[in-house]
């Protein structure tokens, strides 16, 4: 599905609204001259589960962020930073609980319906290369390879929250 967004204003460090933070369009638009189009881009940014062509509007002058602006950013900030803190606290809850569980003999599917966790499995993935559903996400990635079969990893941190990996099997 195509979807058309209008960011609105972002500032070259930072999200962008409506998108989140992908460093990808940033770094394009800021090279762009207004009316311009560009080419496709894709996130390689852990999370980045998008490819995005971009029109830039227009370019603003640098200012200085009012009072009322920086409140509503440093709200933000907090309210993201506490948020992060309680998934990455919830999934060392679940680890254990997964270590628990799992000397019980029960699969995983099993145990996440047990824990109401959310059972996403990735296509094959090389140690550099893009993992479906988070991008180039080079530490996921060496953290598995680290893994043995059926072995589960620590929890680990990813811009939307964390997230616990079990390696099922290594391919040639």
């Amino acid at each position: 599905n195509l979807e058309i967004k209008n960011s609105g204003t972002f500032q070259k460090e930072g999200a962008i609204p409506s998108i989140g933070y992908v460093p990808e369009i940033q770094g394009k638009a800021f090279s762009m001259k207004p009316g311009e189009v560009s080419e496709l881009i894709t996130g390689d940014s852990p999370g980045t589960e998008a490819s995005f062509i971009i029109k830039l509007k227009e370019k603003q002058p640098a200012r200085q962020e009012t009072l009322n602006e920086a409140k509503d950013r440093v709200g933000d900030i907090l309210v993201s930073k506490k948020s992060h803190e309680l998934a990455l606290m919830k999934a060392w809850d679940d680890y254990y609980a997964l270590d628990l569980i799992s000397d019980e003999g029960m699969g995983l599917d099993e145990i996440c319906e047990i824990l109401d966790l959310k059972l996403v499995k990735s296509d094959e993935f090389t140690r550099k290369g893009f993992i479906n559903g988070l991008g180039q996400a080079d530490e996921i990635a060496e953290s598995v390879f680290s893994l043995k079969p059926g072995e589960a990893s620590n929890p680990l941190t990813i811009r939307r929250g964390a997230l616990l990996v079990q390696l099922d099997e290594i391919i040639g």
